[in-house]
């Protein structure tokens, strides 16, 4: 229940939050379509930045040109139903957590990391470097996923259990000295590298 109303943040910092609940420098809950662009969230004592979009919207989420290091949590988290979408995104450093954590396994939307705006960097976190829960297409593109403590420096699972319908298409990808698995795919469809 509740409004439908969007979330716009541009050109924004949030940095250096602390408090005795670990939640985030930049947390959103809403109903409506997310867009972020040219933000950083750095040193916060929870995820860098925590977006949900509540059940049952399919409304989207999209990340430009933005910049999430060292938060103690995951850097960048993102759960919705609809498409997600980043693009030009570095998650670095994190502690206690992964680079990105994208899921909208829940629903039917897609997922694109894409680099029309520049390319994506996932190096030297806790966990994973980029983690993608789906049930449909998974699009990354210029992705370098380095030196990251486990896990994997790129996970995808859009398998779901043998119910995923969509494909996996990685193009430019560089994983190199993580912990367990450079890259990490679990689909029903196919994968193409």
């Amino acid at each position: 229940t509740g409004g439908t109303g969007g979330v716009t943040i541009k050109n924004s910092s949030f940095n250096n939050n602390y408090g005795a609940v670990s939640w985030a420098g930049l947390r959103i809950l809403t109903n409506g379509a997310v867009l972020l662009d040219n933000i950083s969230t750095d040193e916060n004592s929870g995820y860098g930045a925590y977006i949900t979009v509540n059940s049952p919207s399919t409304a989207s989420v999209t990340v430009n040109k933005s910049t999430f290091t060292e938060n103690n949590g995951h850097n960048l988290f993102v759960t919705s139903q609809g498409n997600i979408i980043v693009n030009g995104i570095t998650a670095n450093g994190s502690y206690n957590g992964g680079g990105a954590y994208l899921d909208n396994q829940a629903g039917t939307g897609t997922v694109s990391v894409l680099a029309t705006l520049r390319a994506n960097v996932f190096n030297e976190n806790d966990t994973f470097g980029l983690y993608i829960a789906s049930t449909n297409t998974v699009t990354v593109n210029k992705v370098t996923a380095s030196n990251n403590d486990d896990t994997a420096g790129i996970y995808i699972d859009n398998y779901k259990g043998g119910l995923g319908a969509g494909n996996v298409t990685i193009n430019g990808a560089i994983a190199t000295h993580n912990y367990r698995h450079g890259i990490s795919i679990s689909t029903n469809g196919m994968a193409t590298l």
